[in-house]
């Protein structure tokens, strides 16, 4: 998949300027020139350059990238194996009768209608998803659902 932000006309300022406002910046760039960002997907690799134009030059000005953490969470995914089956379900059961701890990430993979509770209402949402009979609307657990007022 790839895109561009289209065709743009910055007005410059001057590198000095710039190294100013971005200390760690490898580089900067003053320029007067025509210039277009484009950003490419390539599988789990989002690549952004930014580009100038000059006559038939095309001159790469900066560039950077980002990589989706292969290490996703799973919803419902307990016991953190990748899957999400009958003895996630059989985990989160255990948990709630107090008689097995489920700790760290599997905490967040646990609670997986994030009420702040991990027990048997959890437990039977992941069961029913194991058994194909529901999914989860979003199937992974982000940052932003790593909430700090839960109670667990």
């Amino acid at each position: 998949m790839n895109g561009t932000a289209g065709p743009k006309h910055y007005e410059g300022v001057p590198a000095e300027e710039t190294s100013k406002l971005f200390p760690n910046a490898a580089k900067s760039v003053s320029t007067n020139l025509p210039g277009f960002s484009a950003i490419t997907i390539d599988d789990n690799k989002l690549i952004f350059r930014s580009y100038t134009v000059d006559g038939e030059t095309l001159n790469e000005i900066d560039n950077f990238g980002i990589l989706k953490d292969a290490n996703e969470l799973k919803r419902g995914d307990a016991d953190l194996n990748g899957y999400v089956n009958s003895k996630d379900a059989r985990l989160v059961l255990r948990y709630a009768a107090k008689l097995d701890k489920v700790t760290g990430d599997s905490i967040l993979t646990s609670d997986v209608n994030e009420d702040g509770h991990i027990n048997s209402v959890d437990a039977r949402l992941i069961l029913r998803v194991a058994a194909k009979i529901d999914t989860f609307e979003d199937p992974y657990v982000h940052f932003n659902s790593r909430r700090t007022n839960s109670v667990y």
